[in-house]
């Protein structure tokens, strides 16, 4: 028996959110797991998300003994005029059990009690039920089965509330694509820079480290001859796709305006062309994701270790439950179960899924 602690409360600077509405789990037999299964029906400010398709997501091999985790956030968002219009987060959380000691076939794995701290920012939730049952009674708790983890596994698939008021804080940056379509040529400059309204958690401030950004765009309707860009891009003629790989970028959010930078591109065309969507690609991971994202941690519950003369007494009380003949009876229950809820070593990632601006 345990006894559970009352549920935190959010996290300051979280928004809450009202009960949650179920979704549909779709388990994968591999470790690489997407959102296809994930409902993604309109969220509750009424904001169309259905055309915002997450990317694929990667979790990594989690090889530390004990239980381990990887949660990855993406973040789909659409821009017009530098301004968000659509909004959709989602979020995997997979797990990893390798024993401190080796363990024999015939000897099955205790499960564990776990948490989703911050439960509150969630709009809808799946656990796994390969090996997760919900607590009863328990918003956000769940019986973990450790012996049905055989490797790294996806356990819950999320999504998280959006309010009108906070659709913003989700983007770390914010673009603005600027087109010039003629019969012969297509120019286009984009502006991108820091989102002040960005929210950092745990009290972080100052500049974080975007990796991995990647900006592409193109032209349709008409074949494209050749490209010129500032910075050099490469370049599909194929495709008419231009796309700007600039590696690993600091973000100040504090600079505003001061930290904006632009991406430039001309499309030499045969005809008139039309102009697609601005597409970027991101991560923020390291020490940098334990400040961005939803908030959301998993937590397990540690039961205290008995002490070998503690363990020796019960079982004595086992043996010989009662005193001598008319004495005083002991009794064979022990104090109530206590623990502590400790967090579960966690991988975490933030990333851009469908973030476009047009």
């Amino acid at each position: 028996m345990f006894i559970p602690s009352p549920t935190p409360e959010p996290t300051e600077g979280l928004p809450s959110s009202p009960p949650l509405t179920p979704i549909k789990f779709t388990p994968k037999s591999s470790a690489v797991a997407s959102e296809a299964g994930s409902d993604t029906q309109s969220i509750r400010s009424s904001r169309s998300v259905t055309s915002l398709a997450s990317s694929p997501v990667r979790h990594p091999e989690l090889m530390e003994t004990g239980l381990s985790a990887s949660l990855i956030e993406s973040v789909s968002m659409s821009f017009e005029a530098g301004t968000p219009t659509k909004t959709l987060i989602t979020g995997e959380i997979a797990v990893a059990y390798n024993p401190t000691e080796p363990v024999s076939s015939d000897q099955p794995l205790p499960t564990e009690l776990v948490r989703m701290d911050n439960f509150s920012v969630l709009e809808k939730v799946a656990p796994n039920p390969a090996f997760i049952s919900s607590v009863p009674d328990h918003a956000g708790e769940y019986t973990m089965s450790l012996t049905n983890i055989h490797k790294t596994s996806v356990a819950f698939k999320y999504q998280v509330h959006i309010d009108e008021v906070n659709v913003a804080i989700f983007a770390p940056i914010i673009a603005t694509p600027v087109w010039r379509l003629e019969p012969h040529q297509s120019s286009v400059i984009i502006h991108w820079k820091p989102n002040p309204s960005f929210r950092r958690l745990n009290g972080a401030t100052g500049p974080f480290t975007m990796k991995n950004v990647i900006f592409t765009t193109g032209i349709e309707g008409a074949p494209a001859t050749t490209c010129q860009s500032k910075p050099v891009g490469a370049f599909s003629r194929e495709r008419g796709r231009l796309a700007w790989k600039l590696g690993d970028v600091l973000i100040d959010p504090a600079a505003g305006d001061e930290g904006a930078r632009k991406l430039v591109a001309r499309f030499l065309t045969e005809g008139q062309a039309r102009a697609t969507p601005v597409d970027m690609r991101w991560e923020i991971s390291g020490e940098d994701a334990n400040t961005a994202g939803s908030g959301l941690t998993l937590s397990f519950f540690e039961k205290p270790e008995k002490s070998e003369a503690a363990a020796a007494a019960v079982e004595a009380e086992e043996a010989d439950p009662f005193a001598d003949e008319g004495g005083e009876a002991k009794s064979v229950a022990g104090p109530e179960e206590e623990g502590i809820w400790r967090a579960v070593n966690t991988a975490r990632k933030v990333m851009g899924g469908k973030y476009v601006a047009v």
